[in-house]
């Protein structure tokens, strides 16, 4: 009976001992998921940015393109009437 008894009392430390290494390697788990999780945040947040910036830079390219057809539009206008008044001069 002691024999059985020891072999109880031995099971029941490495069930302990396995118990607390599972509750160690379970708390470092979660720590690992709520850091992977955290940084998941940010780098949504940054892909987030990057889209928003990228939109406005061609938002801004756009708006350059337009500005600059309305400057010639405006300049082939202002030579338009150039070449009238130069000719409205000579009569």
């Amino acid at each position: 009976m002691n024999l059985e008894e020891d072999l109880v009392s031995e099971y029941d430390r490495l069930k302990q001992k396995a118990d607390a290494t599972a509750a160690k390697y379970l708390s470092n788990l979660d720590s690992v998921n709520r850091e992977q999780k955290s940084d998941q945040d940010l780098l949504d947040n940054e892909i987030s940015k990057k889209a928003q910036v990228e939109e406005g830079y061609k938002k801004a390219s756009r708006e350059k393109e337009e500005a600059v057809k309305r400057k010639e539009k405006l300049l082939d206008h202002i030579q338009y009437i150039f070449h009238f008044i130069k000719i409205f001069i000579r009569i």
